[in-house]
């Protein structure tokens, strides 16, 4: 008789939670009844949405759920066994994106924020001959301490990574930061010993004290016709708040570009309503950036630029080349904030598919 008062009393709180989770899901989603039996990945929600989901979760619950809980539980169902557990979940190091048999595992490094959402259509569409694996930065769980050096990242993603594949050869990718972190990844693999066959850097760049003074007068120049072309638009009321409220972000881009590493700019790409825990491993991935100093890199690096670039800073190719030992570059449609999203993720995938697919052909 008592076991039975326990199944049932287990049963009624095993259907609370999923029916608090639902109806918090059908609320905060505005996806229809249709989209409780899909994923909230398939359902293509942005950060900030999944964000409020699982903090809504975590208020009616009691239970901590951090962003990175997505990569855990990902369905209504999902969510409900980790609330049942009690306790917030262990932040995974790694999302193996595109199962595979065999093969070399690829590694993908997000860029400045450290959550790899923006590398799934990558992940998911690239043919890398082995498993795909998005890599994510640590501390978004809020848990454990953010990393404020590229080094450092490199250091524990290159941890994490033989977690998984204890011995090379190595095979990584990064968007953005993630580029810089994939290159200093490579080189902890290779000083160690270890080969690495593949170093794919997708829209990286290099702090402005690094860039050539050409390229450094030909940046300021166009930045000075966009500032001129937007003054040119506004009414003469308009104008002296727009010159006030560019004087700062423009006079720490000038310290800069002299060689100065001081007070660095918010990235333009960051959103104010961004979770806690983003901000600061933005704010710490920013820290990181401008701190870098890159040393000369002996292997092969590809790099994959987007035809409209970042306008907010130089040409990768303008810069990065004397830094490595070798190098192949492809271009694809898009700009640095599309570049990983459809239409334009889909060209990228498939020049990195053919970089990778050229690794594994048997040599004659």
């Amino acid at each position: 008789m008592n076991s039975q008062i326990k199944s049932q009393a287990f049963v009624e709180a095993t259907a609370s939670v999923e029916a608090v989770i639902a109806d918090l899901w059908d609320r905060i989603l505005e996806r229809g009844p249709h989209a409780r039996t899909a994923n909230l990945f398939d359902l293509r929600l942005g950060v900030q949405r999944i964000h409020r989901l699982l903090e809504a979760i975590s208020q009616a619950t009691g239970v901590y759920l951090p962003i990175t809980t997505v990569f855990e539980a990902c369905t209504i169902g999902a969510i409900a066994d980790v609330v049942k557990r009690g306790k917030t979940p262990a932040q995974r190091p790694t999302v193996l994106v595109q199962p595979q048999d065999g093969g070399t595992p690829l590694f993908l490094f997000p860029g400045l924020g450290g959550l790899p959402l923006e590398l799934l259509d990558l992940g998911s569409l690239v043919k890398a001959g082995g498993p795909v694996y998005a890599n994510i930065f640590q501390g978004l769980d809020g848990l454990e301490p953010l990393h404020r050096s590229i080094t450092e990242m490199a250091r524990y993603q290159a941890a994490c990574i033989r977690s998984i594949q204890p011995r090379g050869p190595y095979r990584v990718a990064g968007f953005s930061l993630g580029a810089l972190v994939a290159l200093e990844t490579a080189r902890v693999f290779s000083d160690g010993g270890e080969q690495v066959d593949f170093v794919g850097l997708i829209e990286p760049n290099l702090p402005e004290r690094c860039w050539p003074p050409a390229v450094k007068r030909a940046f300021l120049w166009r930045r000075l016709k966009t500032h001129l072309a937007t003054i040119k638009t506004l009414s003469p009321r308009a104008i002296l708040p727009y010159l006030v409220e560019r004087a700062t972000p423009v006079a720490r881009r000038l310290r800069r570009l002299i060689g100065d590493k001081g007070e660095a700019s918010a990235s333009p790409y960051t959103l104010a309503t961004l979770p806690k825990e983003l901000l600061d491993a933005r704010e710490a991935g920013i820290a990181a950036f401008y701190s870098y100093e890159m040393s000369p890199y002996r292997g092969k690096v590809i790099f994959f630029d987007s035809a409209g670039g970042d306008p907010l800073s130089c040409r990768p190719l303008e810069v990065l080349p004397p830094y490595v030992g070798a190098y192949e570059s492809h271009v694809c449609s898009g700009d640095h904030a599309s570049v990983m999203r459809q239409p334009h993720v889909a060209e990228l995938a498939h020049h990195m598919s053919e970089a990778l697919a050229r690794l594994d052909r048997p040599s004659r």
